[in-house]
């Protein structure tokens, strides 16, 4: 088997570049670093942002970063959108105290 020939008391001979973790597939390391190092893989190599948010054009030094926005920029939709204004919440529960303090509506 390819683990028998390949692996089985072999050193690991690839290492994560951001912390101790070492495997005998490269595979495996590249899956450690897109979980546990996503940061430090993904940021700009300027140092600027150059990752931008489809939805309202924000930039991010951080891909991950920009994906958490983007998730969140795109549940700004109408249901958060004030009904009798242009307000928009990024939370029901600042929706609803704009429309009570500023509407006068319970």
């Amino acid at each position: 088997t390819r683990h028998l020939r390949l692996e089985c008391g072999m050193p690991p001979q690839f290492r994560c570049p951001h912390c101790d973790f070492q495997s005998t597939r490269k595979g495996s390391i590249n899956a450690h670093i897109a979980v546990r190092h996503a940061a430090e893989a993904e940021k700009s190599p300027q140092s600027q942002s150059r990752y931008q948010c489809p939805g309202c054009k924000k930039l991010f030094s951080y891909k991950v970063a920009m994906l958490k926005h983007r998730n969140e920029c795109g549940r700004v939709s109408a249901s958060l959108s004030c009904p009798k204004c242009a307000f928009v919440a990024q939370r029901s529960v600042d929706l609803d105290v704009h429309i009570a303090t500023t509407h006068f509506v319970l």
